[in-house]
């Protein structure tokens, strides 16, 4: 019995996922992209297969944000102390923001969660979270209430979007602003352009894209253009020179090797003395 599995586009892990967890005998690659299993089931049940993806993607989303919430205590050691006050801007509603809540909540922290409505419903509620539905900065009584009086500021993929959508630099010093002394601000999974160029400039990163796309063709990279609305080496190291102009301590950092972007992205964090 063959059934397929529709995903428009699906890495190479996924068959050896399947393969190693399920009772079917094969997985290929079919002509759209999808991929087509061969198993046991005399039944035609062809959602068997769709949910044996579905469970695969939200595995892997678990265990992606389990990789980023270890990365992020590992550079935001205030994170690490108890009753401390916690922003979290751009907070999503994947697993990762969850885990931080929970983190705040053995903590005994303070949170204050910023981003949509539509996001914010989509985490819990408790006694020690503030939920904020605004783009930040625009949220001037927040930032006028907690100038100077955050202990950590987690923002975590969410320049590329400050990038087209806000003011940019005005993001960046109102973050600022809210860090007291000894506050922390991570400003993570940062997609950097340039170093994007730099590794698949590189044997190892040709090497790579030649085994994820299953391809003999080299990674095309150009250099010498405009990149409209693209973070890269001149922003992240701007960030650093204003940052470090106006008092602070600031780093580029680099992700952990199990995180998949890793090789592209980079984190910058900045420290109030």
């Amino acid at each position: 019995m063959k059934y397929l599995i529709t995903e428009n586009r699906m890495e190479s892990m996924i068959k050896d996922y399947i393969l190693k967890n399920y009772d079917v005998l094969d997985v290929e690659y079919t002509t759209s992209m999808s991929y087509l299993a061969s198993g046991p089931n005399e039944k035609g049940e062809t959602n068997v297969t769709v949910k044996v993806i579905n469970v695969y993607i939200e595995n892997f989303k678990h265990q992606k944000s389990r990789s980023e919430i270890k990365d992020i205590k590992s550079k935001l050691t205030n994170l690490s102390k108890r009753n401390k006050v916690i922003v979290d801007i751009g907070a999503g509603c994947s697993d990762l923001p969850k885990m931080i809540i929970e983190h705040c909540r053995k903590k005994n922290n303070e949170l204050i969660l910023i981003d949509s409505k539509e996001m914010l419903n989509l985490l819990p509620d408790d006694s020690f979270i503030q939920k904020i539905d605004a783009q930040f900065p625009k949220c001037y009584d927040l930032i006028y209430k907690y100038n100077q009086k955050v202990d950590v500021i987690i923002v975590y993929s969410v320049l590329q979007y400050v990038m087209i959508d806000s003011p940019f630099y005005e993001f960046i010093d109102k973050a600022l602003s809210l860090l007291n002394n000894g506050g922390q601000i991570l400003f993570g999974d940062v997609p950097n352009i340039s170093k994007r160029k730099r590794f698949f400039s590189s044997s190892n990163g040709k090497l790579f894209h030649k085994k994820f796309m299953n391809t003999d063709d080299e990674p095309l990279i150009e250099y010498n253009k405009i990149e409209f609305d693209l973070i890269d080496d001149s922003i992240v190291l701007s960030i650093i020179s204003r940052a470090r102009a106006q008092g602070f301590e600031a780093y580029i950092l680099p992700q952990r090797n199990n995180l998949p972007m890793s090789n592209r992205r980079e984190d910058i964090l900045i420290i109030r003395q």
